[in-house]
């Protein structure tokens, strides 16, 4: 059974509240090949880039510490 908001936009109440978007993610440059030797690694070891550079970098951060 399919639904639409049409059938029941007269029932809706106006709503009025602040949103305070913070965002959980930061980027980084890195150069091209780098990038490339990183994705080989990850296919290698059967992970994303994104969750291989997590580990490396949860791991050299600990080591810093």
């Amino acid at each position: 059974m399919n639904r639409d908001l049409a059938d029941f936009w007269e029932k809706t109440k106006e709503a009025s509240f602040e949103v305070d978007i913070k965002s959980e993610v930061t980027y980084y440059a890195i150069e091209k090949d780098m990038s490339d030797q990183l994705q080989e690694i990850a296919v290698q070891k059967d992970f994303s880039a994104d969750v291989l550079i997590h580990l490396w970098m949860r791991e050299k951060l600990k080591e810093l510490k």
